[in-house]
């Protein structure tokens, strides 16, 4: 699967997760507006073995979504999910770490950017 993306630069924001609280990642520069999400890097930096969820998360009707739920980490890996999302306006996204510390990284297109699947 292909995606062209245009009219925009890539964006990226930093972020570190710490124990087991969801941790908000949502791109801060959106304007409460639906934003692609192009990929998600996290990296174990405390050297345990966590267990990963990364998820969009509804707050109007409280439900999450996951894209991935409880997949295990080693120390010092770093997992890269790469398939492009729409992370819908008001929705967060959250990145959660069973234990430990992990440093994310959030590369996003501006809400400006149009996108068409090839």
């Amino acid at each position: 699967m292909s995606y062209f993306i245009t009219g925009t630069t890539l964006l990226t924001d930093y972020f570190n997760t710490v124990g087991a609280t969801a941790n908000d990642v949502t791109p801060r520069n959106i304007n409460n507006r639906p934003v692609t999400i192009a990929s998600i890097e996290v990296t174990e930096v405390s050297g345990g073995t966590p267990n990963l969820t990364i998820a969009c998360y509804d707050p109007i009707n409280a439900i999450t979504y996951y894209k991935r739920n409880l997949g295990a980490m080693t120390a010092r890996q770093t997992i890269v999910y790469d398939e492009p999302f729409v992370l819908i306006k008001g929705w967060e996204l959250r990145v959660t770490v069973s234990a430990g510390t992990c440093s994310v990284i959030v590369n996003y297109f501006s809400p400006n950017a149009t996108g068409v699947r090839a």
